[in-house]
């Protein structure tokens, strides 16, 4: 028994995305004992968000528009999460993501994490990417996980010549670490995403398969000045490596407010990118912080 083992439990439980804790741990003294009691409660932790529009496209054609992000979180009591996003903007591109994770295989430390993500760009292409995951709980804040890649691509206006039909399957590994933050709105005190794939690049009417390798890293930081102050670092870079000059519709896509701001989403592509934010916070209370940003 030692109060910085209380301290540190609780410190692991803090802003916890399935579980709260209601008042401090509680310990009972015996004589060949010392046991501890921790008053936890499921957190209810489902979110919807979502915002339908009607409007005009360039060509002044009504257009609907939009974006729903649905979350659901420990339903089923095993840690679970499942996270729907959808979005249409007024250019009739469209992005479908479905992302499931089970942390917990039979009570084990091993985990599912599979991802559907549909991406169709106006009436030109469309993308259908399937990336199954198996998983590995290093500790609480860390997993190593081994994926497959299953992709394929259809160009639909034939007078686009940028983009080709393409087929890809690969394997690669990827590292996710988290600290929670004391700060709820933070999310996050640090995150790390790190990850290495190996593709195998089959482009059906040219009857030619290429090689590829795809890198991809993001880390995070928010630091502690004083007071209200803080000081949140980020960058983010990405890499397709390839034998051969890659068509538009396999590009990489960045931008957005989650990404390099300023730009719609998803509206700039590379096949090699880098930026870091750095962002004044300023808390103004447990709901709400004022923000200046700048990126490069």
């Amino acid at each position: 028994y030692a109060d910085e083992n209380l301290i540190r439990i609780n410190q692991s439980l803090q802003n916890h995305p399935f579980i709260s804790i209601e008042k401090p741990a509680q310990t009972l003294f015996t004589k060949d004992s010392t046991q501890v009691f921790l008053f936890l409660q499921k957190r209810k932790s489902n979110s919807f968000d979502g915002i339908i529009g009607f409007g005009n496209d360039k060509t002044e054609k009504f257009t609907f528009n939009g974006s729903l992000n649905m979350n659901f979180r420990n339903m089923f009591n095993s840690f679970e999460t499942v996270n729907i996003f959808w979005q249409r903007n007024p250019d009739k591109g469209q992005i479908f993501d479905l992302k499931t994770d089970i942390p917990y295989l039979f009570k084990s430390n091993l985990g599912l994490d599979l991802n559907v993500n549909i991406y169709r760009q106006d009436s030109t292409f469309a993308n259908v990417k399937f990336l199954p995951s198996l998983y590995l709980h290093l500790s609480n804040r860390q997993k190593l996980g081994l994926r497959g890649t299953f992709e394929t691509s259809s160009v639909m206006d034939s007078l686009y010549i940028q983009g080709k039909d393409f087929g890809k399957k690969g394997i690669g590994v990827w590292y996710n670490f988290t600290e929670p933050s004391e700060i709820e709105l933070f999310m996050h005190k640090t995150k790390i995403r790190a990850s290495a794939d190996y593709i195998s690049t089959l482009y059906s009417k040219d009857n030619t398969q290429i090689s590829q390798n795809n890198f991809f890293f993001y880390g995070e930081r928010n630091f502690y000045i004083s007071g209200n102050h803080y000081l949140n670092l980020k960058a983010e870079t990405a890499l397709i490596n390839s034998k051969n000059e890659l068509v538009a519709n396999e590009l990489l896509r960045f931008g957005g407010c989650n990404s390099f701001r300023g730009f719609n989403e998803n509206a700039l592509f590379a096949d090699f990118y880098y930026f870091g934010t750095a962002e004044y916070r300023f808390l103004a209370g447990n709901q709400a912080f004022f923000d200046v940003f700048g990126q490069y």
